[in-house]
C-alpha cells in the first residue's frame, strides 16, 4: 500500500495557522515592549499631585480612547498618546503651572514646579592631610524635600570621586548601581532627605582644584561647585573679597585670611603704573585666621597715626614706597592689592581697590516726635512720623544719607569737626530791614559708619517761633576738608560745596473732635451692633501723644472718660453705649489738656449703619433636551451677587440623584456662570435639578449606517463558495457539501470590530494585527483547499 506523504489540507491548515500566531505574538510583543519602554522611568501619579519639571510621569486613563492635556484655565495644550491604559508626559516640554489630562473616563489634575538647587562648599580650599583641615561639605538648598542627585567632574573620574566624597553610590548610564571602578561608571549618586549634605574627605588626596557638576536625577535642575585641596600643611593667605570698593574722601574695610601657618603677610596697594605705592606687614594673629585691614583713600601720602593710608590692629610697618604729598588726595580709578607670605617674593594673592565717585548726599526726610531724643540716638527706637510741620513742644529730627568724606585724612590740618559737614537753619523770613534770625539750639550727630547725620530741633527753644517757617541746610565747607579748593567756592554761602536743603514750620499745638453737626449742632455718633462707639478727633501733635476724652450725660448722671492716642494725626476713643438706645443724648470734652480751646460739644447717638453683605440668585439654568452617546453636554447655571459687598456663594446641582457643587466668588453686582458635566457615556435619561429648576436630558444611541453596509459588500464574498460546485467532478461529491462551510465566511461579519483598530495606537494602517491575520489564514485555506 503506498503511503501518501502529502500533507492533508488539515495539516496545511494547522501550519499557516501555527505562523500566524508566531507573528502575532512577535509582532505584539514588540508593541507591548515600546509602550512599556517609554514609559519605564516615568512616575504614576495621582489627583492633585505635584510634579517637578523635567520629571515623566504616567497618568491612567482607564478604558478611555483619547486623552488631551489642559492647562490650569483649561485650555487645550496637546493631545496624549494612550499604552495599556496610560498617558506618558515628559514635564520639561512645559512652563510651571498647573494642568490636568482629561479623558472620558478620567480627569486627573497636577502641577508642575520648577525645583531650584544650588550647592557651595563650605569652605573653597582644603588640604590634603589628616584631621579637620581635609574635610568641608558641599551644603545644598532646594525647595524640594527627598531627591538624588549625580555628582559627576571633567577632571576626575568615578572611581576618584568615589575616593573624594565620604557616600554615594557609583551608578552607570541607566542608574544602575555599578562598581566605582567599572568601565561602565558613570556618576556618584546621592540620595538626599532633608538635611543631608556631600560630605568630602581630601586626606590622601592629589592637588588641585576641581570642578563638579550636580545634576537632580529626575528633574532639569542642576549647579556646579569648585574645590580646591592644597598639599598638607602648605601655608596660604588670601583676600577674601577680590573687587573692593570706596568712594574718594573715604574709608573702607576688607579681610586677610591665613591659612596653615604662622608667618605674617606682606601686603602691597598700587605700582608704579598708577604712580603710587604703599606696603604694610600683617601680623598673624594667635587667635583668628582672620584680620581687618582699613584703608582711608583720604590719607594716601601718610604711613603713621591716626591718618595713616593702611591700619588695623595687625597692622605694621607702613611705608609709602611712591609718596604723592599727603595735602594731595587719591585720585579716583582703580589700584592693584597683592599679598605674600613671609619673605615670599611670590603673590599669594591678588584684588583690587576702586576709588569711586563720592555719591550726592540726600534728605532722607524729616521727622516729628514727641520724645525727646539725642542726634545720637537709634532712630529704631523713636516713635515718629513722617511731616515737616511741628507743634510747639515736639522735636523735629532730620536725617541725610550719603553723607560722605568720612576718612580721618579729609579735614586736613584744620582738624575740622564731621570734616566740614555741619547743619545750619534760620527764619524762611526775615522781620522787615532785619536778616534772617538763625537758629542755634541745633543738636547734631554724624554716624560715619552708615553715612548719615543727624539734626534735631527742640521747639521748646526760644529761638523756634510758632508760626514762623525755617530753612535748614546740610552743607559741607570746602574750606574744611582737604577734597575741595576752597577759593572755589569764596562766593558761595557758607563756602557749601555740597548744600541740601528743607524746611519746616512751626504750629500752635490743637486737637479737636472730627464729627459733623446736624440741625441742631449735635455731633451725630453712631452706635454700633454690640452697643459700642468710636469718638473721633484730630490733632497736629506728634503721634503717641494721648488725650482724655470726656462722655457725660445729665439725662443719665453718668461720666465715662477713655485715652487715645494720635496715629498720623487721628485718634478714636471707645465708648461701652450697650445700656443706651438711639436718641441718648450727651456731650463731649478734652480733660486735662490745653492743646483743645473749645468748648463742650453737644452729641446724640444714631443707629449704626447695617452693614454690607452679598446675596446670590440664580437668573438663569439652562441644558440641552437631547444628546448622541459620547456628545458633550453641560448644566449651565448662571449666578448674580444682588448684595452690596463681594461675597462667596456654593451653586449646587443634582445630576441622576447626585449632589455636585462649585464655588463661586463675586463682586456686588457681578454675575458669572457655573457649569457642570452631564453624562453622556451611555443611552438613557439623566435628570437634574437646581433650586426650584429641573429636567430631563435625553441621551440617544448613535446610528451609522455606513458600518452594515460595508458589512454587506464583505459577505458578497462569500459567494465565491458556489466555487465548491466544481466539487462535482470528483467521485465523492457528497463532501462538496463541506463547501456549505465557505458559508463561514459569513463570519466576516466580525470584521466590524476592526472598527476598534480606530482606537488602536499601534500604528497598523487598515487593519488591525488580529485581523489581518485571521484574513490571511482564511485566504491561505481556501488557496489550498481549490490546489486540493
Amino acid at each position: 500500500m503506498t503511503r501518501n506523504n502529502e500533507p492533508s489540507l488539515r495539516d496545511k491548515g494547522r501550519s499557516l495557522f501555527l505562523a500566524a500566531l508566531v507573528v502575532m505574538s512577535v509582532f505584539a510583543a514588540s508593541v507591548a515592549f515600546a509602550g512599556g519602554a517609554a514609559a519605564a522611568d516615568a512616575k504614576q501619579i495621582n489627583d492633585g499631585e505635584r510634579v517637578w519639571m523635567g520629571q515623566q510621569i504616567n497618568v491612567s486613563v482607564g478604558n478611555a480612547s483619547s486623552a488631551e492635556l489642559v492647562d490650569g484655565d483649561g485650555t487645550f495644550v496637546t493631545e496624549l498618546e494612550i499604552n495599556n491604559g496610560s498617558v506618558t508626559i515628559d514635564t520639561e516640554d512645559y512652563e510651571p503651572g498647573q494642568y490636568a489630562v482629561e479623558s472620558s473616563d478620567t480627569n486627573t489634575s497636577f502641577e508642575i514646579s520648577e525645583q531650584t538647587f544650588s550647592v557651595n562648599a563650605e569652605d573653597g580650599a582644603i588640604s590634603n592631610g589628616e584631621g579637620d583641615s581635609s574635610n568641608t561639605t558641599f551644603n545644598y538648598k532646594s525647595n524640594r524635600v527627598g531627591f538624588s542627585v549625580d555628582v559627576t567632574s571633567d577632571d576626575l573620574s568615578v572611581e576618584e570621586l568615589d575616593g573624594l566624597f565620604v557616600n554615594g553610590d557609583a551608578v552607570n548610564e541607566s542608574g544602575d548601581k555599578t562598581n566605582a571602578t567599572a568601565d561602565d561608571a558613570a556618576a556618584l549618586r546621592f540620595n538626599l532627605s532633608d538635611g543631608d549634605d556631600f560630605g568630602v574627605n581630601a586626606s590622601g588626596f592629589n592637588t588641585g582644584t576641581y570642578n563638579f557638576n550636580f545634576d537632580v536625577v529626575d528633574t532639569s535642575a542642576s549647579d556646579s561647585a569648585s574645590l580646591t585641596v592644597n598639599k598638607a600643611g602648605a601655608g596660604n593667605v588670601d583676600f577674601s573679597d577680590s573687587f573692593v570698593t570706596v568712594d574718594e574722601g573715604d574709608t573702607t574695610t576688607f579681610e586677610v585670611v591665613f591659612e596653615n601657618t604662622n608667618e605674617p603677610a606682606e601686603i602691597v596697594i598700587g605700582g608704579e603704573e598708577v604712580g603710587y605705592e604703599a606696603n604694610a606687614t600683617i601680623a598673624n594673629p594667635s587667635d583668628s585666621d582672620t584680620v581687618e585691614v582699613t584703608f582711608d583713600s583720604s590719607a594716601p601720602g601718610s604711613a603713621s597715626g591716626n591718618n595713616s593710608v593702611l591700619s588695623g590692629d595687625h597692622v605694621s610697618n607702613v611705608n609709602v614706597s611712591l609718596p604723592i604729598s599727603e595735602d594731595r588726595t587719591l585720585e579716583k580709578g582703580e589700584y592693584d592689592l597683592e599679598i605674600s607670605l613671609g619673605d615670599s617674593n611670590t603673590a599669594s594673592d591678588i584684588a583690587t581697590i576702586s576709588v569711586q565717585s563720592q555719591d550726592e548726599p540726600t534728605l532722607d526726610g524729616t521727622y516729628v516726635t514727641g520724645d525727646n531724643p539725642n542726634a545720637d540716638d537709634n532712630l529704631d527706637d523713636i516713635q515718629t512720623s513722617s511731616g515737616n510741620v511741628v507743634a510747639n513742644g515736639d522735636q523735629l529730627v532730620v536725617v541725610y544719607d550719603n553723607v560722605g568724606f568720612t576718612g580721618d585724612h579729609v579735614a586736613g590740618d584744620t582738624g575740622a569737626e564731621y570734616n566740614g559737614w555741619s547743619v545750619v537753619a534760620e527764619e524762611s523770613e526775615a522781620p522787615p530791614n532785619q536778616e534772617p534770625n538763625p537758629v542755634n539750639s541745633v543738636e547734631t550727630h554724624w554716624d560715619e559708619e552708615n553715612q548719615q547725620f543727624i539734626a534735631v530741633f527742640d521747639t521748646n527753644q526760644d529761638d523756634l517761633k510758632v508760626g514762623n517757617a525755617y530753612d535748614i541746610s546740610l552743607i559741607l565747607n570746602a574750606s574744611e576738608n582737604r577734597y575741595f579748593e576752597a577759593s572755589d567756592y569764596d562766593d558761595v554761602d557758607n563756602n557749601a560745596a555740597y548744600d541740601v536743603g528743607t524746611q519746616f514750620e512751626v504750629a500752635e499745638r490743637s486737637v479737636d473732635f472730627a464729627h459733623e453737626k446736624n440741625n441742631n449742632g449735635q455731633f451725630e455718633i453712631e452706635q454700633q451692633d454690640d452697643g459700642t462707639i468710636t469718638v473721633e478727633g484730630e490733632g497736629n501733635a506728634a503721634d503717641g501723644t494721648s488725650y482724655t476724652v470726656s462722655l457725660r450725660s445729665d439725662e443719665a448722671n453718668e461720666l465715662l472718660t477713655q485715652s487715645a492716642e494720635l496715629e498720623n494725626g487721628e485718634f478714636g476713643a471707645n465708648f461701652d453705649l450697650s445700656n443706651y438706645e438711639p436718641g441718648f443724648e450727651f456731650t463731649l470734652n478734652f480733660e486735662n489738656t490745653d492743646d483743645y480751646d473749645g468748648e463742650a460739644q453737644n452729641a446724640v447717638l444714631v443707629s449704626g449703619d447695617e452693614p454690607a453683605e452679598a446675596s446670590f440668585e440664580a437668573t438663569d439654568v439652562s441644558a440641552p433636551e437631547t444628546a448622541t452617546v459620547g456628545d458633550d453636554a453641560t448644566l449651565d447655571v448662571t449666578v448674580q451677587n444682588t448684595g452690596d459687598a463681594e461675597g462667596t456663594t456654593t451653586v449646587t446641582a443634582t445630576i441622576n440623584g447626585e449632589e455636585v457643587s462649585q464655588n463661586v466668588t463675586l463682586d456686588a453686582g457681578a454675575s458669572d456662570t457655573v457649569s457642570f458635566d452631564l453624562p453622556t457615556d451611555e443611552a438613557g435619561d439623566v435628570a437634574w435639578s437646581v433650586g426650584d429648576e429641573s429636567g430631563t436630558l435625553t441621551v440617544n444611541e448613535q446610528t451609522d449606517d455606513s458600518d452594515n453596509s460595508d458589512d454587506s459588500d464583505d459577505s458578497d464574498n462569500s459567494d465565491d463558495s458556489d466555487n465548491s460546485d466544481n466539487s462535482d467532478d470528483s467521485d465523492n461529491s457528497d463532501n462538496s457539501d463541506n463547501s456549505d462551510s465557505s458559508d463561514s465566511s459569513d463570519d466576516s461579519d466580525s470584521s466590524d470590530s476592526s472598527d476598534d483598530s480606530e482606537s488602536s495606537d499601534d500604528g497598523t494602517p487598515g487593519f488591525g494585527v488580529a485581523v489581518a491575520a485571521v484574513a490571511l489564514l482564511a485566504a491561505a485555506m481556501l488557496a489550498l483547499r481549490r490546489e486540493n
